[in-house]
Parts: C-alpha cells; structure tokens; sequence
C-alpha cells in the first residue's frame, strides 16, 4: 500500500492500528495482520510504502478499516479511512 504526497513539503502520517487488535482478539488472539512502520513521513512530491505481514489462519477474506492521519505543517488535520482488504490463499501442490 503505498502513500502519495503531490505537495511541495513533506508530510507525517500515523496510522491507527487499533482494529488490528480486535482482529487479532477475533482470531484466536493470533496476530494476523501487522503494519512495520505505522508512523512516518512521506516526502514532498513522493510516496511512502507501508510495509504489511499477513499471517493467515486459514483460506478466507480478512476485512480491517483503518484510519490513516495526515498531517500538514504539523497544524492540519484530515483523516480518511480506507479498506483493506487481504485475501488468503494457500497453493495446492
């Protein structure tokens, strides 16, 4: 999953990883699904990669609405919620 930033300076993000426990806690209490770097900076003019491991139990669809903040001059506010949606899939040999 990758961030954008079109403006000339850069910009912080925080990504909410709260409902990450509520999928862990719905699962067994196994982590399924982790974010390496919920925090960051997408420079001016860039992107920035978030970095996910997916853990599966099982062969099923995996639903987690997450929040990503972004901040501008550390001053302005704007939040928007995508779905992720990951899909498990086991080869068969």
């Amino acid at each position: 999953m990758e961030l954008t930033n079109v403006s000339s300076v850069d910009i912080a993000y925080e990504v909410d990883i709260k409902p990450l426990a509520n999928l862990k806690e719905d699962n067994y209490g196994q982590p399924l699904l982790r974010l390496a770097n919920p925090r960051g900076t997408v420079p001016a003019l860039s992107t920035a990669t978030l970095d996910w491991y997916f853990y599966p139990l099982e062969v099923k669809t995996y639903d987690v609405e997450l929040e990503v903040r972004r901040a501008l001059f550390s001053l302005i506010r704007a939040l928007y919620s995508p779905c992720l949606d990951l899909v498990s899939y086991v080869p068969q040999p």
